[in-house]
């Protein structure tokens, strides 16, 4: 297998990428990035540019991204500035506009609706939902399967498998339609009290 890559796409010659990828023209990948396999790269999306850091244009660690993903047009996805890894897990779909800060870290199935805003050293967990235009705040960590309602704007740590909306958003309740789509051979009882379990 090869890489298809667009000939209007800049991938530095020392970024490391796997198998079967496809990155569409005015992509720019940068020296320290890592990429795994079966990834569809949109275009001008931007991958391992220096995280906004007032007075700090020096990247550091790498950004590593894994197996199939879908990273939309013009989403930016930075450099760590505080620990070794920006990181994209796998089967990931980044839509559109959506800016990924330095140090943020992506769990397995997360997705991501246009134009969201995460802020450094963000952790999302897997299988979360990020609603349109919704914004988090710099070091929150969002546990998994979480639904983050469009518009909202985070200002918390969220636990697992909760729902939340609003500006500044609240908890309003379980992730059930989420939970299950992710666990289609439990029955609505099981996945309450998985719930109330792993909160």
């Amino acid at each position: 297998m090869s890489n298809n890559i667009s000939p209007f796409a800049f991938v530095s010659p020392n970024a490391i990428i796997g198998e079967n990828n496809t990155i569409e023209e005015g992509v720019i990948i940068k020296d320290n990035v890592v990429i795994g396999d079966n990834n569809h790269i949109y275009p001008y999306v931007t991958i391992g540019l220096a995280g906004e850091v007032k007075g700090d244009d020096n990247i550091k660690g790498k950004v590593v991204i894994g197996n199939n993903n879908l990273i939309r047009e013009f989403t930016s996805i930075q450099s760590p500035q505080r620990f070794d890894f920006t990181q994209i897990g796998n089967d990931c779909f980044i839509m559109d506009k959506t800016h990924i800060a330095h140090d943020c870290i992506l769990g397995d199935n997360v997705t991501i609706a246009p134009m969201v805003t995460l802020g450094g050293c963000v952790n999302i967990g897997c299988y979360s939902v990020l609603g349109i235009n919704c914004s988090i705040h710099q070091r929150k960590t969002i546990g998994e399967s979480v639904m983050i309602g469009m518009g909202a704007v985070i200002t918390k740590d969220i636990p697992n498998f909760e729902k939340w909306v609003g500006v500044p958003a609240k908890c309003v309740g379980w992730n059930l339609i989420g939970l299950q789509k992710r666990y289609p051979k439990k029955a609505k009882e099981e996945i309450l009290e998985m719930c109330i379990k792993n909160h």
